[in-house]
């Protein structure tokens, strides 16, 4: 297979308005493979100029441009399903092997991901030939015709992050490309890698007119200029809470600036602290139980804003689980790869940072008496202890009660925090109905009624599994409550978040 740097005509550029450019600075940023620490690229790092340049040809895409003013929906359509043919049929394996190097993911898992968003463009490309208004009966002394039509945004940013890379921007650019925006892809700062080929695909197959679909790489200083340009009417963002509440700030004050004076419509889709439930009654199917509950954590090295982090365990079941839990997870660290990412049972994390602040998190819980770990809580040294990767062992921290900070705060690495065992499912819906987060939840049991009553009261979870975890397919919203975020992603739902509506009301017997 081919090494990063081959596959990336020109890694060092940027793309907007239709061709590869030089970053004006000449200042370039190192990505680096999670795996052992080598160096995969340099890609460009953005700065204020070169973002406003991208902003300056999206504007003029969208404004003059043919997608939305000449184009109809059957040709957006036919462009995005022509990208995910060309994805499909060409570049498959490339985009996956760039996926994986660039995260530490097994290729088989950055496959199927490619793969989920070739999908992501075939089911938005159904859409795009669909946006309509509706015409509205009202009746007065006067027969005035009243309608409104339904119109793209504009200039869309979108702002995604490391955990799953392209897959992210595919989720947020499909809608938005087939409701008729323009887009400037600004992909975290770890991971650009399959952003940048993308680009390379749609430029070379001639996917989209000049300027509709822009890639920037950069860290802080071009986020920012794209989320306070008063030219971008939209920004997605996908990462921490905290970054989600400085792209919220940053866009409101941006309104007070001489050079900007409009507010944006924002997406935020942001962390969580995600408790899975576990009844008694689902003692028949443990084993199942216990898979979905390690995939809930473990996969992806629980980097995953809905990851299944909060663990409760009901008391007539508790002892049983948690024995089978760790004999599962035992198999996990047992089967690690340090040398070969694509036989190693869990991943490593993004980057050095990372790795470091999630054992920090263990350390502390474990040398303040907050919990007692069961398993794993170091980092993987590899099966000839020279591992270089950012490899952390699956963890298990059990008896943590909520004022243990591994049990409040969001720790997006593969640690499972297991509470106290309790008796009353109402003792965990009331402890996390008063928590600042709301992305997700799960439940296993085998009853109808208490799972009903689960999803009912739960009702700050943006997400419910039942007997399942972190499946999400492409027609089902997806987004949090509180400091999880505002607004939607997938499903129907998210094509009224990439327009608008304007109503009309005429007196046609004038």
């Amino acid at each position: 297979m081919n090494s990063a740097l081959n596959i990336l005509k020109s890694p060092g550029t940027l793309y907007y308005g239709g061709k590869f450019v030089p970053v004006l600075s000449g200042k370039l940023h190192k990505v680096i493979s999670p795996a052992d620490q080598s160096v995969l690229a340099q890609v460009g790092e953005a700065g204020k100029d070169d973002m406003t340049n991208a902003i300056a040809e999206a504007r003029i895409a969208f404004d003059e441009g043919p997608w939305y003013n000449v184009y109809d929906g059957n040709q957006r359509r036919d462009a995005l399903l022509k990208l995910g043919a060309v994805v499909e049929d060409r570049y498959l394996k490339d985009l996956a092997y760039l996926e994986s190097v660039n995260t530490g993911k097994p290729y088989v898992v950055a496959e199927d991901e490619i793969k989920d968003c070739v999908n992501l463009f075939r089911h938005y490309a159904g859409y795009a030939d669909k946006v309509h208004g509706k015409h509205v009966s009202f009746q007065t002394n006067t027969a005035l015709d009243v309608y409104n039509i339904r119109e793209p945004l504009g200039v869309c940013g979108m702002i995604s992050s490391f955990n799953y890379p392209l897959n992210l921007v595919a989720w947020k650019i499909a809608p938005a490309l087939a409701a008729g925006n323009t887009v400037i892809v600004k992909p975290a700062p770890q991971t650009p890698l399959s952003a940048l080929f993308l680009a390379q695909i749609i430029n070379d197959h001639q996917i989209f007119p000049s300027g509709v679909f822009n890639v920037v790489t950069g860290g802080v200083e071009a986020g920012n200029t794209l989320v306070v340009d008063d030219r971008v009417d939209k920004i997605s963002f996908t990462g921490s809470v905290n970054g989600g509440k400085a792209v919220q700030n940053a866009a409101a004050n941006a309104t007070s600036s001489p050079n900007s004076s409009t507010f944006k419509h924002l997406t935020l889709e942001l962390g969580g602290k995600s408790p899975v439930v576990v009844m008694d009654d689902s003692v028949a199917n443990l084993d199942n139980t216990v898979y979905h509950v390690i995939q809930g954590i473990f996969a992806n090295a629980g980097q995953n804003c809905s990851a299944g982090s909060k663990l409760y365990v009901q008391k007539g079941i508790y002892p049983e689980f948690i024995s089978k839990l760790k004999e599962k997870t035992e198999e996990l660290v047992n089967t690690m790869d340090a040398v070969d990412i694509n036989k190693s049972s869990v991943m490593p994390v993004i980057d050095r940072n990372q790795y470091n602040k999630i054992l920090d998190y263990i350390n502390h819980s474990t040398s303040s008496g907050e919990t007692t770990c069961l398993i794993g809580g170091r980092a993987y040294s590899g099966k000839d202890g020279n591992c270089n990767g950012n490899f952390i062992e699956p963890t298990i921290l059990v008896n943590a009660d909520q004022s243990a900070k591994v049990a409040k705060e969001e720790i997006f690495g593969p640690v499972l925090t297991v509470m106290k065992p309790f008796e009353h499912l109402d003792e965990v819906i009331a402890i996390e109905s008063k928590l600042p987060f709301g992305l997700a939840a799960g439940i296993f049991s085998s009853n109808t009624k208490t799972i009903n009553h689960f999803v009912r009261k739960m009702r700050h979870s943006g997400t419910i599994w039942v007997n399942t975890y972190n499946y999400t397919p492409a027609n089902v919203t997806f987004g949090g409550f509180k400091n999880s975020g505002i607004g939607r992603e997938l499903g129907s739902e998210v094509m009224d978040s990439y327009t608008a509506p304007r109503s009309v009301i005429s007196d046609p017997s004038y």
